[in-house]
């Protein structure tokens, strides 16, 4: 005879196992993410590396969290435990972000390194922030009207998810734009990144790193005078969208993918299993067989 037992703490043990489990994965993103922003918001080089910019990029994040945190206890909406998802789904959005803003503020120094600092600020805002808003927007309404669902828990959820975004949207533009304009000043007096009080011999330009280590000159070089990605969106670009054949065929695709999501919308089943939640081999599955 073999007994598996099922108590009352029986969820409780399976699910809270379940999640801890994937702890450690979550970890190890956040610290990919971060790591990926050091590394590659920056040129190669000593003094226009923006390592600042990065940690800036993380506070933008924090002070997003809190506000919305903060803001949301204020109008009395209830917390929960999937609210510890808000900061991943920060990070994302405000890394996307920086890089977006960044990167413009490069291509307009880099075409016109003439041009007064605001203006390029000033553009690189004007370029880069449309695309922000937009995806800022999209998101947080998306969040926002999920937040009409009946589950309470979810409904808290996606309210302090979308009053996040918001409020990362706000800081991008009152604490990044800001530190950005700090460090072009740092940058343009050939100080160094992240010893600031430092002024370097060598003159470097941004369109020109000459790398981040001393020892290894060889890091600045390995960079190449255009980004890859830019390379492979430029040509790809003049197939769907400059070429004729390659609009129409653009079209044509996302008007199957619409009437194929159409088609499934009207065969869409709400189904849940409290099941679901347990991992493979756990006992709670064996003891509903």
């Amino acid at each position: 005879m073999q007994y598996t037992g099922f108590l009352a703490r029986s969820f409780t043990d399976e699910f809270g196992d379940a999640i801890a489990g994937d702890i450690s994965k979550v970890a190890i993103s956040y610290l990919l993410i971060i790591i990926y922003l050091f590394l590659n918001l920056g040129k190669r080089d000593k003094v226009h590396s923006m390592i600042a910019i990065s940690g800036a990029t993380l506070v933008v994040v924090g002070f997003a969290f809190v506000a919305s945190s903060g803001f949301g206890g204020i109008c009395g909406i209830k917390t929960n435990p999937l609210n510890g998802n808000i900061p991943f789904l920060l990070l994302g959005l405000g890394v996307d972000d920086a890089f977006v803003i960044v990167s413009e503020f490069v291509r307009h120094s880099t075409e016109d390194p003439s041009r007064p600092l605001p203006e390029r600020i000033g553009l690189a805002t004007r370029t880069g922030g449309l695309s922000v808003l937009v995806t800022s927007l999209t998101d947080a309404l998306a969040f926002l009207v999920g937040a009409s669902t009946k589950l309470p828990a979810l409904s808290g959820f996606c309210l302090y998810a979308g009053l996040a975004i918001v409020f990362c949207f706000i800081f991008v533009f009152t604490v990044l734009i800001p530190f950005m304009t700090l460090n072009a000043r740092r940058a343009e007096s050939n100080r160094f990144d992240c010893l600031c009080c430092f002024t370097s011999k060598v003159e470097h330009k941004l369109s020109q790193p000459q790398g981040c280590c001393s020892c290894i000159p060889i890091c600045g070089r390995i960079e190449p005078e255009e980004a890859i990605m830019v390379t492979v969106f430029r040509k790809f670009g003049k197939v769907v969208i400059v070429n004729p054949i390659g609009r129409a065929a653009t079209l044509g695709v996302y008007f199957v993918i619409l009437l194929v999501g159409f088609s499934g919308l009207f065969q869409f089943r709400k189904e849940f299993k409290v099941e679901w939640f347990f991992p493979d081999g756990s006992y709670w599955k064996t003891s509903l067989k």
